[in-house]
């Protein structure tokens, strides 16, 4: 193989064209579809982050105080927060980290610049810009790493957008769109890092992932990898029994972890006092987190503890979320990846692999409120759009009638063609939540205008099993004008909202007060029911 074969093989660096165009157009579609679609899927994550948000904006805006002042009582922890309802005294309560504080941030900042609307579609217009960043930030990085110019970027993106969930994540607060945003800006700080530079940019990311996950510390392991595997010079060996001389890396990327402390920090204004006390908090309770139920085919079931290794739980979680034609890219990626050796495009690989282990320490990738699912989708992207380069570099060899660009193009539609009409038919797996799947931000609203208009002098009481349920649907209708109030007991109450998962504990609780009366208007989302009655 000569140096210039070499150079363009899949997995190995290529030089990019002009991509304007295509990232123009990439981003009117993804504008054009995500936000033209009805409010998607909200969990754990979503619920508290825009809960967080809001209150960090009402802070910076109203109050007395210094802007530093005003923005550490925004960081407050809520009391009403369901895991601090359940453990009062858990570290994240303590510390005021319930919620991630770039999430907050973000929120508050959309809450703030669309002020005409409510938080929660401000928050989704944030949640597409982030969304679009990321998917033209991985197609600028497949176009990098296997040439193509502007079509591997637009592939790049689609591969993204693909991905279950991708899309619906415009939709919600941006928790999870942020997330892909993130880990995208890693990757390609880790790529710069494999040139020999980007010391301080691989330093900066790592602050904003950690900023939005325990789990970012972990990724100092892909980073100090892709340093060590770039390096030329070969260690040599060791003579002295039982020691094993690693690479060098370069000293200036020892500055990276030191960079991402100071950015964590700086996020988080409730640290800028005892930050060993409050990092250390931060970093444990991830971990801390009981593994969640998972709602598989509608049925729900508790996770096994102690029968399966959770690294495993979620690698076999990823693999079944990622649509069979792009695990089939994926595979073909790896080989193609391995096959450039040095020059191949690592660093998706050993992120991945990171977080499907991190991930697993908190009981999978849907772990409510340490959700990592988006943090795939860019690898898995990435190693996946290597792939299909790869497939259609084949496909031009063994047809030399058909061009390169047409063999290319034919073997993303295959790719693409599956999970594209899942997006179109709204079919496909969903990361439903122990009570996501039903909170959707018109439900309240719906359901109380088919019972009776409401009015001035509506007041709704909520009533479910979890706490988590009656905190999801409060935060997402309670901000903005509404024409009803949400109370504290049923007594106070002119609508009740009754909210089940198909146990049938709530309604017999309720049977001596609400009667034999039928329901004013119910609806089903996700597999949990709400009903709305008139209060006894």
């Amino acid at each position: 193989m000569t140096d210039e074969t070499r150079r363009h093989s899949p997995g190995g660096p290529r030089p990019a064209a002009g991509r304007g165009a295509w990232f123009g157009l990439i981003a009117a579609v993804v504008l054009v579809v995500s936000l033209g679609r009805p409010a998607a899927v909200w969990d754990a994550a979503e619920i508290d982050g825009l809960a967080a948000g809001a209150r960090l904006a009402d802070a910076l805006t109203t109050g007395s105080g210094g802007l530093r002042e005003r923005a550490r009582r925004g960081f407050e922890s809520d009391a009403g927060v369901p895991p601090c309802v359940a453990r009062p005294d858990a570290p994240a309560c303590q510390r005021h980290a319930t919620e991630a504080p770039l999430a907050r941030w973000f929120i508050a900042g959309a809450a703030l610049t669309a002020p005409a609307t409510d938080d929660a579609s401000s928050a989704s217009y944030g949640a597409t810009l982030a969304l679009i960043l990321a998917a033209l930030t991985t197609g600028l990085l497949l176009a990098r790493s296997c040439g193509g110019g502007a079509g591997a970027a637009a592939l790049g993106a689609a591969l993204l957008l693909a991905m279950p969930g991708a899309l619906g994540s415009a939709s919600t607060a941006g928790v999870a769109a942020l997330g892909a945003l993130v880990v995208a800006l890693t990757l390609a700080a880790m790529e710069r890092v494999a040139r020999g530079r980007g010391a301080i940019a691989a330093g900066l990311t790592l602050g904003l992932a950690l900023g939005l996950h325990p789990a970012g510390v972990v990724l100092l392991l892909p980073l100090f990898a892709v340093a060590a595997a770039a390096t030329r010079p070969r260690p040599r060996p060791s003579h002295e029994p039982g020691l094993l001389p690693l690479p060098p890396v370069p000293v200036s990327l020892f500055a990276a972890p030191a960079i991402a402390l100071i950015v964590f920090v700086a996020s988080w204004p409730a640290a800028w006092h005892e930050t060993t006390r409050h990092l250390g908090a931060w970093l444990v309770s991830g971990i801390a987190q009981a593994a969640p139920r998972q709602t598989i085919g509608g049925v729900l079931f508790d996770q096994p503890a102690g029968r399966a290794p959770s690294a495993l739980v979620a690698a076999l979680q990823w693999v079944a979320w990622t649509p069979v034609p792009l695990l089939g890219a994926w595979l073909v990626g790896v080989a193609a990846t391995a096959r450039a050796g040095r020059r191949g495009l690592w660093s998706p690989l050993l992120v991945l692999a990171t977080l499907l282990v991190t991930a697993g320490l908190d009981g999978g990738l849907f772990a409510e409120r340490r959700n990592l699912l988006s943090w795939l989708w860019a690898p898995t992207a990435l190693t996946a759009g290597i792939g299909v380069v790869a497939m259609g570099d084949a496909l031009a060899r063994v047809r030399p009638n058909l061009s390169p660009r047409l063999a290319h193009g034919l073997v993303a539609a295959l790719v693409l063609l599956l999970p594209g009409l899942a997006l179109l038919l709204g079919v496909g797996p969903r990361a439903a939540q122990r009570f996501g799947a039903a909170t959707r931000q018109p439900l309240p609203e719906a359901l109380l205008a088919r019972g009776a208009p409401p009015d001035a002098e509506t007041t709704v009481y909520v009533v479910a099993e979890a706490p988590d349920y009656a905190h999801a649907l409060q935060v997402l209708t309670e901000r903005g004008p509404r024409p009803y109030r949400w109370v504290e007991s049923p007594e106070q109450a002119s609508r009740v909202l009754l909210v089940r998962d198909g146990s049938g504990a709530e309604r017999s609780a309720l049977a001596g007060a609400l009667g034999q009366q039928e329901p004013l208007a119910s609806s089903d989302a996700g597999g949990v029911r709400v009903d709305l009655y008139v209060a006894p």
